[in-house]
């Protein structure tokens, strides 16, 4: 469970190979209730990230984008509160 929810974008994870996007999204203040119960060939990958940590990805993402002109649609969607 999770107190919030932020949907930051979708990228392709490998355009030369795979076709479908990755949506990626910040959940805050999470707890584990129970084990994973994914459907057959559902991959759902999470990691755990203090959130000073997860602040500083961010605003190298966005140092990036900028200073290497990169495409909006890997730029983040909603800025964490």
């Amino acid at each position: 469970m999770a107190d919030e929810i932020i949907y930051l974008g979708n990228h392709y994870q490998d355009p030369g190979s795979i076709k479908s996007k990755v949506d990626v999204y910040l959940t805050l203040n999470c707890n584990k209730v129970s084990e994973q119960q994914l459907d057959e060939g559902e991959f759902i990958k999470y990691i755990e990230v203090p959130y000073d940590l997860a602040l500083e990805l961010l605003d190298t993402d966005r140092y990036l984008q900028k200073e290497y002109n990169l495409s909006k649609t890997s730029s983040i969607k909603k800025r964490v509160k």
